[in-house]
């Protein structure tokens, strides 16, 4: 949770239903979606040592039981031309209704999708057993959305229908947003390559990727058109057990490094992986509507984390992590799960503590306990020649 100034939020209950890209009867065309629906519940928090402006925030609205239903369709057609120029286009559909707004309405969201990615792929294979692998491409993304404003404002929820993740605010890579986005997001992907000696299969030792976001003329709330953001993420795996990742996104409008990611990851064994890192974000949080306190309209962290994920057999597993906040000195977040599988079904128990902080008014916001109880259907596991 992000800037999250809300006394209690819950899902009671939620559940949703994702399907993986499927071919439609041999005829080319991929079909995929995702529907979620739930029961949700939020109450703000009455402060009454804080200054008038700040007594109630974000407004009587702020307190609401609703039901939420979303559902999201999209069809691709891949297409490959001499194993070197790969074309998807795409087209898709995403409808969500709210039992209630802001005005005691209910109200339902439109938005289209149209796109299409188009990359090259080069290989070249050296004396020494390495092979380089470069991929230019380019995401071109048209989301225009409509909803009703007549019936009030779209209740916010969580991050379900506001851009909490920095890179997930440019309608590329797939990504739903809750507004109008039109660009382009150009780039280039390195592979770096050497052969695993047992398994006889090439392995990547460095994954990097450089990328753009470009905005054209939108109704959306990103209001600048041209050059939006720029970044790189690499990934440099110098072992099968050790995992370096770097990844930086800088803000052309406001001249800030939006998104700041180093970390490193080693497995130990086959059932025990550790590791830590460091997190800086600085960020806007693009939505249909603004807060009145423009500080609220900002993410800002700057965290250390660390956590490990233990297997102890092939039924019960265990993870855990912390978060330290560096701008303040104190805990941010220590929490974990227990996880139980069985051949069809995976049950997992998650929990998390988030400590206090004090607001931009001054306000003290109390120590956060969260539960989750989430359970899934485990995929069938498939031999290559079974069809």
């Amino acid at each position: 949770p992000i800037n999250d100034f809300y006394s209690g939020t819950a899902r009671l209950p939620e559940g949703w239903l994702n399907i993986e890209p499927q071919p439609i009867f041999g005829t080319g065309f991929n079909y995929e979606s995702q529907t979620r629906a739930g029961y949700l519940s939020r109450q703000a928090a009455y402060y009454e040592h804080a200054a008038p402006e700040f007594m109630y925030y974000p407004g009587s609205w702020a307190d609401y039981d609703l039901l939420r239903v979303d559902t999201a369709h999209r069809v691709t057609y891949p297409v490959k031309f001499w194993d070197v120029v790969s074309v998807v286009p795409r087209a898709g559909y995403r409808g969500t209704y709210y039992s209630e707004t802001e005005a005691k309405n209910d109200v339902a969201r439109h938005t289209a999708d149209l796109g299409v990615e188009t990359s090259l792929r080069g290989t070249s294979d050296w004396n020494n057993g390495y092979r380089h692998v470069v991929e230019p491409y380019v995401d071109y993304s048209y989301q225009p959305t409509h909803y009703d404003s007549e019936n009030g404002r779209v209740e916010g929820f969580d991050h379900y229908d506001r851009s909490i993740e920095w890179f997930d605010q440019f309608g590329m890579d797939g990504t739903w947003l809750p507004y109008d986005w039109h660009g382009v997001r150009p780039g280039v992907r390195n592979l770096l390559q050497t052969r695993d000696e047992k398994k006889g299969v090439m392995r990547t030792i460095l994954d990097w990727d450089t990328y753009s976001a470009v905005q054209f003329d939108s109704e959306g709330p990103l209001d600048e058109e041209g050059l939006r953001m720029v970044g790189t993420k690499a990934i440099y795996s110098p072992t099968k057990a050790l995992d370096m990742k770097a990844q930086g996104e800088w803000d052309t409008e406001a001249d800030t490094f939006a998104y700041v990611d180093l970390s490193t990851f080693y497995k130990v064994n086959e059932k025990f992986r550790l590791g830590g890192g460091y997190l800086a974000r600085d960020h806007r949080l693009y939505d249909y509507d603004v807060s009145p306190v423009e500080e609220w309209n900002r993410v800002k962290e700057n965290l250390i984390y660390s956590g490990f994920t233990h297997d102890i057999n092939d039924t019960w597993s265990w993870s855990t992590y912390v978060r330290y906040d560096l701008r303040n000195n104190e805990l941010d977040e220590v929490g974990g799960y227990v996880q139980y599988r069985l051949d069809c079904l995976v049950f997992q128990l998650r929990s998390a503590y988030i400590n206090n902080y004090q607001r931009d008014d001054d306000t003290e916001s109390q120590d956060d306990f969260r539960v989750a109880l989430m359970v899934w259907l485990r995929a069938e596991k498939r031999t290559p020649d079974d069809d």
